[in-house]
């Protein structure tokens, strides 16, 4: 359902969106791609979305710190009775910069909602990070249509290079986002009364870069609601998502 700015985490399967587009070619100072993967579950923010296999593909486009995002779910089997159609699709446009090691960026999500019963609803965000070890980051969502509440996640998360060999590069990442939502917002998403805690995300992932243009990326991440209350008023509070994305830069 969203996206996260700075640093990337599964939260979507993957969170998503309003986020810094990925490395891309440049066009005359345009940068510009795509993603697709395909994931075990979808998983946002500790709410099992979908408990079978999607497909979730995206394309963006950056200038000068400014990037669109467009970014849909499929789900791939008849569990939410919308099989092989799309459920979700997702705008973004988020701005980011760096004033020497501290990052920063703002910008607006909407959420759409086709084939589904659900209402669209929109956010707002900003984030701010830090340019050192562990890269720490803490970013804030407001909805103003339907929850009328914030959510908030602190991340952090370290990769390290494996090989190069000639035009393959491969890496491996660990990431970790913790989120709180207000009283507005468990109370919509989760059906509890009160601010808290809302859930732990720990994402792996082993990306293959090829000829610095093509992208597969094998992931692994696990996903918990944390507070005691909103486990209760829900079911599959835990749940891992496997998942392969292949990049392209146009």
């Amino acid at each position: 359902m969203f996206y996260a700015a700075i640093l990337p985490i599964n939260v979507r399967a993957e969170e998503p969106a309003g986020t810094v587009a990925p490395a891309g070619t440049e066009c005359k100072s345009v940068t510009c791609g795509a993603d697709a993967g395909v994931f075990s579950k979808y998983v946002f923010r500790g709410v099992l979305a979908t408990d079978g296999a999607v497909f979730q593909p995206d394309v963006w486009v950056s200038w000068k710190g400014a990037t669109f995002t467009v970014w849909s779910n499929m789900d791939l089997t008849d569990k939410n009775g919308v099989e092989h159609k799309f459920s979700e699709v997702d705008y973004s446009l988020d701005y980011s910069g760096s004033v020497g090691k501290i990052l920063y960026s703002a910008g607006a999500v909407y959420y759409a909602y086709p084939n589904t019963n659900f209402h669209n609803t929109s956010e707002v965000y900003g984030a701010v990070g830090v340019d050192t070890f562990l890269k720490p980051r803490l970013i804030a969502y407001y909805d103003y249509i339907e929850a009328n509440g914030w959510y908030t996640a602190l991340s952090a998360g370290h990769d390290v290079t494996l090989f190069e060999k000639g035009p393959v590069k491969a890496s491996a990442s660990v990431s970790a986002s913790l989120g709180f939502g207000t009283k507005n917002y468990n109370r919509f998403y989760f059906g509890s009364d009160h601010g808290a805690f809302t859930d732990l995300q720990i994402n792996t992932a082993i990306p293959f870069v090829v000829m610095e243009r093509f992208t597969v990326k094998p992931s692994l991440t696990w996903s918990s609601r944390l507070d005691g209350t909103i486990r209760t008023k829900n079911v599959k509070n835990d749940n891992v998502v496997v998942g392969i994305t292949l990049s392209v830069t146009m």
